[in-house]
């Protein structure tokens, strides 16, 4: 009787072992799914807009990486700033915390500023981070309004001027936010014309108000955008007024383009071959050196065009042009030196990033721009 039991024991633990088995391997092809499932790096998924597939990437990638995250201390433990270090790189990032996802957070990252996704690796990142501290869920979930009242940029396909209330002197702040803010706490744009005016009454209110330098410089930004607008428009409504410009005849579809982007700051010229894209995007640079002063220009070219191009500013203006070539010590000089018109190839450019930035150029001009 005790062999028996002893048998139907061992079969019992053979089966038992067996069903373990089949759970663990089912338990492996479940995680194998999973990780199926990722989002591909290299190819949008067909089911998957484009705006979708970018956010979901820095949503993966962010947590998976070996970043360095330590808290800069706030009024809040997970509502404030971090420093995100990249070993990889040897580069750090302050990323400021503060909704659980939304459009209000921010990181000094060049990737965040231009995706339009109000996100990036370092933030999803941060989030990542917190989400693991007991009761960061329910904060994440909850948010966190801080004592002080602040102005943010909204970042997302459109960026807006943010009004952020805080716990401190409410009343006097809705006041003043309705001279200068709809209801959603969006500026209203004809606001931005007398924003340094809310600024300064904000700031009598309480000494405690604070208004975010990537907010500030929007409004600027916006402001001289506007300005140039009106200035070009009405001193050049005539498209002939242009003539004199360069030393070419130009045809009216190029009058048209050099306006247009000397106006807009950014844009892209995409006519034909041959059509005159060069001529149009110097155009541009010397209307805005007659017309606001800018005192230096950086062209980024193909190898191959370097030469074409100085040929080009040499043979429409009178400026002077200077081609960034040879060892790392020459071009950091050149960068430097004289040359209203300075030429770099793309292969330079990843090099040259310290010496361009202390050049710091007033406009940039990006030729066959894919390879950007």
């Amino acid at each position: 009787m005790r062999a028996a039991t002893s048998k139907s024991q061992a079969a019992g633990k053979a089966a038992a072992k067996k069903k373990q088995g089949r759970a663990a391997t089912a338990g492996r092809a479940k995680v194998g799914a999973a990780k199926a499932a990722a989002v591909p790096y290299h190819k949008k998924p067909e089911a998957m807009s484009y705006e979708a597939w970018q956010l979901a990437l820095r949503k993966q990638y962010g947590p998976e990486q070996a970043f360095a995250i330590r808290p800069l201390g706030g009024a809040h433990p997970i509502f404030c700033d971090y420093s995100v270090y990249n070993p990889a790189s040897g580069r750090s990032y302050k990323v400021a915390l503060r909704d659980g996802g939304g459009r209000l957070n921010y990181c000094e990252c060049l990737d965040f500023k231009t995706n339009l996704l109000g996100t990036c690796k370092h933030v999803e990142a941060v989030l990542s981070f917190v989400g693991k501290k007991r009761g960061a869920q329910k904060a994440l979930k909850e948010g966190f309004v801080p004592p002080y009242t602040s102005i943010y940029l909204r970042y997302g396909e459109e960026r807006r001027v943010l009004f952020g209330f805080g716990t401190e002197h409410s009343a006097e702040f809705a006041a003043l936010a309705s001279e200068y803010f709809d209801a959603d706490g969006l500026l209203f744009p004809e606001a931005e014309n007398r924003f340094e005016l809310f600024l300064e009454r904000a700031a009598k209110i309480d000494e405690a108000f604070r208004c975010y330098d990537d907010a500030l410089a929007f409004v600027l930004s916006r402001r001289e955008t506007a300005r140039r607008k009106t200035l070009l428009e009405a001193k050049y409504a005539v498209p002939e007024s242009l003539d004199d410009l360069l030393k070419a005849k130009l045809y009216p579809y190029q009058r048209r383009g050099i306006l247009f982007a000397a106006t807009t700051g950014r844009s892209l010229i995409a006519d034909d071959m041959g059509l005159g894209k060069t001529i149009q995007a110097i155009g541009a640079a010397l209307l805005l050196k007659r017309e606001v002063g800018i005192e230096r220009v950086l062209v980024v070219c193909p190898t191959s065009l370097k030469y074409q191009w100085r040929s080009e500013v040499m043979k429409f203006t009178d400026e002077s042009v200077q081609v960034i070539e040879g060892p790392i010590q020459v071009r950091e000089k050149q960068y430097r030196g004289e040359g209203f018109f300075k030429i770099v190839p793309y292969h330079a450019l990843a090099n040259d990033l310290e010496a361009i930035a202390r050049m710091e150029p007033d406009l940039v001009i990006l030729d066959e721009a894919q390879r950007i």
